[in-house]
């Protein structure tokens, strides 16, 4: 998989149990379908773009954010 896509649609999450995610609130999530196969809807937290303010249709791409634990969790960016 490339790890980009397009903005499909969103929502907004003003509360959020996910302790991380608190602070952040409230924040954008995307549902974003990916390149290959526009049937394939993921979604995922869109960092840096401001509250309803998505603009759907856009490109994307994945990074990844490590939590304290480790774990990589991945997210969308525009890109560029």
């Amino acid at each position: 998989m490339s790890g980009r896509g397009k903005i499909h649609g969103y929502t907004v999450m003003y509360d959020c149990r996910v302790r991380s995610l608190q602070e952040d609130q409230p924040f954008n999530i995307a549902l974003v379908e990916l390149a290959e196969d526009p049937a394939i809807l993921m979604y995922s937290h869109l960092p840096g773009v401001p509250v309803d303010e998505v603009p759907v249709g856009a490109d994307v791409k994945v990074t990844f954010e490590e939590t304290s634990t480790g774990q990589l969790v991945f997210e969308w960016e525009l890109a560029g």
